[in-house]
């Protein structure tokens, strides 16, 4: 019995099948230490308290997806608010890895900003 990834996520699967899948599944186990280390600096950034202001003597450029998690919307809202020298662009219908999706208009930002 061949599983598949949605299968598994579903719950519609033994333990057995389960351990069995995951074994061979490439992934395993690099994956998991990703997941792990991901959530460490989740964890850190939530805690994060940014100030007021930042004191950066150079315009920034911030970059930011209208279906990007909302949190990292937040975040960069407040990143551009406590820089005085930003400019915020929200590219429409991109997510978070937008430079991956759409690597065109994100180079066209840039190079414009630039």
């Amino acid at each position: 019995m061949r599983l598949h990834l949605r299968e598994v996520l579903h719950g519609d699967v033994s333990d057995d099948a389960f351990e069995q899948w995951l074994a061979e599944w490439p992934a395993w186990p690099d994956y998991t230490r990703f997941v792990e280390s991901a959530l460490r600096m989740n964890r850190v950034i939530e805690a994060y308290e940014l100030p007021e202001t930042l004191d950066i003597d150079a315009p920034v450029l911030l970059l930011t997806g209208s279906d990007g998690p909302s949190h990292l919307r937040d975040g960069i809202r407040a990143v551009d608010t406590a820089v005085p020298d930003s400019q915020l662009v929200e590219f429409e219908g991109l997510g978070h890895n937008g430079p991956v999706s759409d690597p065109e208009r994100v180079s066209t930002a840039v190079q414009e900003f630039l």
